[in-house]
């Protein structure tokens, strides 16, 4: 009877390997197809690699066909039964999210996204977010946030903008809304990805281009953005539409830092009035020996407010 459950069990994980590694088809909710093999599907992301040059892509079943949804689960099912708390996710690592179809992002690279799992990871327990917008042309790479938050804790994720744009041109273009229809999906694909994140401390922020993309987030308010994170902050940028932000709630944490040698001083001074016209918790932190950039000192302060003001949120 052993022997024939052994076989029996053998048989079934051979024919697994089999089915996965056959050539499938997927299609997303735009039309567009990919052709090669399904190697790991969790119920919310697929490991898909392509066929024809065998690079490995991490796809968000959000963005997938409803055919497509059926045949990963039909395929996936028996394994799913054997490993029902199977995990991708590995503490201390770097997942990086491919999104082929959403074009390119900066230096004409197809649109990617680091997630930093952090070392004490566990399914059991619940996580703090930042997500963090860079400067510049943006980076898809969790490393331009290091020392802002303690990597040991915190997820942190790195998300690009559209084609290297800068927010904010796309702000005087009236083409800022552009960057939430891009960048939205990856957002969902991290909470998808990483599903034990806390509801009480999730961080957008920013550093110039990056402080003007979560400012104009804040003045349109965007929805599954606004209403997702807990706290921002923006480091020297915040430049909006309107300058309004209409998406700040009361429950919302804010800070603003900029370097007291910063060359957009004024500006910075009018900006400070605006956040405050608009959320009067709203705190403000000027950076000795910084100017338009994100030196030690002011990672520092960024990071002594988030230690003073957002982590004790989790004990609560």
């Amino acid at each position: 009877m052993k022997s024939c459950l052994l076989v029996y069990c053998i048989s079934l994980f051979l024919s697994l390997l089999v089915v996965e590694a056959e050539e499938v088809r997927l299609v997303d909710t735009l039309g567009r197809e990919l052709l090669g093999t399904a190697e790991d599907f969790d119920g919310q992301v697929v490991k898909f690699r392509r066929g024809s040059d065998g690079r490995l892509f991490t796809i968000s079943l959000h963005d997938l066909s409803a055919e497509s949804k059926e045949m990963l689960a039909e395929r996936f099912a028996s394994r799913s039964e054997l490993e029902p708390n199977s995990s991708s996710l590995k503490a201390g690592t770097i997942l990086t999210l491919d999104f082929p179809e959403l074009g390119k992002m900066a230096k004409n690279q197809p649109t990617q996204c680091e997630i930093h799992i952090p070392a004490s990871y566990s399914e059991g327990k619940v996580f703090p977010l930042l997500v963090w917008f860079n400067g510049g042309k943006g980076s898809h790479r969790v490393g331009s946030a290091r020392g802002l938050v303690d990597f040991d804790q915190f997820v942190v994720a790195a998300i690009p903008y559209p084609d290297g744009r800068l927010p904010r041109l796309a702000v005087e273009d009236g083409k800022v809304d552009e960057f939430w229809e891009y960048q939205q999906p990856i957002l969902e694909a991290i909470q998808k990805t990483v599903p034990n994140l806390s509801e009480a401390v999730r961080i957008a922020g920013g550093f110039s281009s990056g402080g003007h993309l979560v400012g104009s987030a804040l003045d349109q308010n965007w929805k599954g953005f606004t209403d997702f994170f807990t706290a921002f902050v923006l480091h020297e940028g915040g430049t909006s539409p309107q300058m309004e932000y209409r998406g700040l709630r009361s429950k919302h944490k804010v800070l603003v830092t900029y370097g007291k040698q910063s060359t957009s001083l004024e500006w910075q001074l009018y900006f400070n009035e605006k956040m405050k016209a608009a959320h009067r918790r709203a705190e403000f932190i000027s950076i000795e020996n910084c100017g338009h950039a994100l030196n030690q000192n002011a990672r520092s302060a960024i990071r002594g407010w988030i230690d003073a003001e957002l982590l004790p949120d989790l004990e609560r």
